[in-house]
């Protein structure tokens, strides 16, 4: 039960700081790599990408003409700022996104890869719209694209149905003789079904009432942590695990964490490397545990980073290339300032010139001017936490109206119980002494909430946290208590889930959708407001405070009117 609020701090110990990295991939005229980028130049190379392009519109790029290869047994973190095309990338890896041009092919050996997934939000249903249970999310084949044509592929899709039929007849204490023959007849079938069980088993996803729920009544959490069993389990050549501790648990995390280097260490102390990890993630120490090499995809470009545990020494080779790029720009621009005087010249001092410098001085003044507009669009998204108030209260111009002031009173909880029906399956903490259909997430908690107050709420994936986080904001109904708010409190709540829109709301920009949604606190005496719930004041946003967020919360102008249904995680 949430019986306490703390504030909870931890750090992971352990790390090791032998680092090196390769030269950049790209710098502002030369490529630098005759071949593509990989992390183990020994190893076979499983999957190569070459002068892949991806843009917003074929104008704004994620990444351009970028080549890279994985290779048996390689351990690769991806990372970059929110929309440079992470997801993008890896979608194009696994077949299931189309690039604007490039090739992905594997290299050596003629045989294609199995390549699997693993989404920031699982699915939760099959393609035909059928909600799962966590028995069928489980026995699901998770690998798509040109991937799924493999023998392997099939092999493992047929083990995985069998295992389904099989769990399906064991419900009922008594598998079928069909069941058995279907499991004994398909290759590989009970070697699978014995480590989706280790996995479920140790992810907390495999007890017989658990797999019988559907998959959209569990919490964030619960759901990544069936996709992690299911895509661990399926063994695939190249595992892309797209931002895979999200939702979860500092337990769950510390287990992936674990079981990634156990893993790891396990091939290389074999003869035979097997699976490959790409990872993109934004927690540095899980990217210290279970990565050797980063790729960071910044500027349009790709760089790869040789690491082995230590953050700190990637954020100093990345300032060392920056410093180096910046001192190749100022070179350029000493050059073009020279060369723009030359061409400025008279057609006829400039025809005792070679053709091949005019042509020079043109090429490399498109390729300076394409960097530096790069460079400006990164770093015009790049910038640290946002303070939103501060930043609407600038962008407004300081308007005294636009000042809120919060009364003595924040909130209070009296007596607050939460309980929800089992077969709502939104949580599953045991309950703590009742015969009926519910279980007990809250019990008789009391609280006052003071100004200025930061909490933290702490506990397992299914305690109860977001149904808690709900109740507050009066999403989620008190079963008992009082819940007592102050009359000037405005509630703001972020879902883990993120941006939730309607089917409109999709077809908006998003500057247009930023202003029909944000509303600022306003005082009494603003005769310009609106009054709406109680004694609370509203007015909407200008289109100019909207630009000035969107640009804190890196999206700089250039982007104001793409689509929300184009948007990254």
């Amino acid at each position: 039960h949430v019986a306490a609020m703390v504030v909870l701090a931890w750090a992971f110990t352990g790390r090791t700081s032998a680092w090196s990295i390769q030269a950049p991939r790209y710098s502002t005229t030369t490529q630098l790599h005759s071949t593509p980028p990989s992390s183990n130049t020994g190893a076979q190379r499983l999957l190569s990408c070459e002068s892949l392009t991806k843009s917003y519109d074929g104008t704004r790029y994620q990444f351009r003409d970028i080549s890279l290869s994985i290779t048996a047994g390689s351990r690769t973190g991806l990372i970059g700022i929110n929309g440079v095309g992470k997801s993008t990338l890896m979608k194009i890896l696994a077949g299931q996104e189309a690039s604007d041009s490039g090739i992905v092919s594997t290299t050596e050996g003629g045989k294609r890869p199995v390549v699997l997934y693993v989404e920031q939000e699982p699915a939760m249903s099959s393609g035909s719209g059928e909600e799962w249970t966590v028995a069928d999310a489980l026995t699901e084949s998770m690998v798509v694209g040109p991937s799924a044509d493999t023998p392997e592929a099939k092999r493992t899709r047929a083990a995985l149905l069998a295992v389904r039929s099989y769990w399906a007849a064991s419900n009922d204490n008594d598998p079928s003789s069909l069941a058995m023959s279907l499991m004994t007849d398909t290759e590989g079938a009970w070697e699978l079904e014995t480590r989706l069980t280790q996995l479920a088993s140790s992810l907390d996803v495999f007890s017989p009432s658990f797999r019988h729920k559907s998959i959209s009544s569990l919490s964030g959490g619960q759901r990544k942590r069936v996709a992690l069993a299911s895509a661990l389990a399926q063994d695939a050549d190249i595992l892309l695990l797209d931002e895979p501790t999200n939702h979860l648990d500092w337990e769950a995390i510390d287990w992936l964490a674990d079981h990634l280097q156990e893993q790891g260490k396990r091939q290389r102390s074999s003869a035979q490397t097997t699976q490959s990890l790409l990872i993109v993630t934004h927690d540095r120490y899980f990217l210290e545990r279970t990565c050797r090499d980063v790729l960071e995809l910044d500027n349009t470009a790709v760089y790869r980073y040789k690491i082995d545990g230590s953050y700190d020494m990637y954020l100093r080779r990345r300032a060392e290339r920056i410093v180096a790029q910046d001192a190749e720009l100022a070179r350029q621009a000493e050059t073009l300032k020279r060369e723009g005087a030359w061409d400025a010249k008279s057609p006829r001092a400039r025809q005792a010139k070679s053709k091949s410098r005019s042509a020079a001085y043109q090429q490399l003044k498109e390729s300076n001017a394409l960097t530096m507009g790069e460079r400006a669009v990164t770093r015009a998204t790049a910038g640290g936490g946002a303070d939103l108030w501060a930043a609407a209260k600038e962008a407004a111009g300081g308007s005294a109206g636009l000042e809120r002031r919060l009364g003595g009173k924040v909130m209070e909880l009296e007596g607050a119980r939460i309980k929800v029906t089992k077969r709502s399956g939104l949580e599953d903490a045991p309950p703590s002494s009742n015969t009926d259909n519910t279980i007990l997430l809250l019990d008789g908690l009391s609280y006052t909430f003071e100004r200025g107050e930061r909490i933290i709420i702490v506990g397992r994936n299914g305690a109860g946290k977001t149904s808690f986080l709900r109740a507050l904001v009066d999403e989620h109904p008190l079963t008992d208590g009082r819940r007592i708010v102050g009359e000037t409190v405005r509630f703001g709540y972020y879902d883990q889930r993120g941006l939730r829109t309607h089917a409109e709301n999709e077809r908006q920009n998003i500057l247009d959708y930023v202003v029909s949604q944000v509303e600022l606190g306003v005082d009494d005496d603003d005769d310009t407001t609106t009054t709406t719930t109680g004694a609370s004041k509203f007015k909407s946003i200008s289109a100019d405070v909207a630009r000035r967020l969107l640009t804190k919360f890196a999206f700089p102008p250039s982007r104001h009117r793409d689509l929300v249904s184009k948007l990254s995680g």
